[in-house]
């Protein structure tokens, strides 16, 4: 997000990603989505950053997929819903998005939205692994969430 603020300067970035979005750029979407959903530069609108989000997640982009599925099981302009949040995983997790597969691996560690089972934990853990994620570390920042 940054390195195209540091380029064009804050505003032509925004408005970059934007119009890029609306035109239905894949990576203008999901910078647009992050920026609405963080309030760093513009106001924060999660329900706006959920449509961009959706709209990326339904063109089969894992990294919207993820987004959806984080939205829903934090809660983030909607209620919390992690059962909603498990198929939006599930989707990313088999585009290889090493994010997806860390929260369904606490997911099923946990019990939430899923029945609790510590070979389907271990399972999404190995996944992330073998994609290269310090699933340690990430795993500890989704704890504390």
């Amino acid at each position: 997000i940054f390195k195209g603020m540091a380029t064009f300067g804050r505003a032509s970035a925004l408005r970059f990603w934007r119009e890029g979005a609306q035109q239905g750029d894949a990576q203008s979407m999901y910078e647009y989505g992050c920026l609405l959903l963080s309030g760093d530069e513009i106001p924060r609108d999660e329900g706006e950053a959920r449509r961009w989000f959706t709209a990326l997640a339904e063109r089969g982009d894992p990294r919207g997929q993820c987004w959806v599925g984080a939205i829903h099981y934090y809660g983030r302009g909607v209620p919390k819903d992690p059962a909603a949040a498990r198929p939006w995983l599930e989707k990313a997790a088999a585009g290889r998005h090493r994010s997806a597969m860390v929260l369904l691996s606490l997911m099923y560690r946990t019990g939430r939205g899923v029945s609790q089972s510590t070979r389907e934990a271990e399972r999404w853990e190995r996944l992330a692994k073998t994609e290269g994620i310090d699933y340690e570390a990430h795993f500890t920042m989704e704890e504390v969430r």
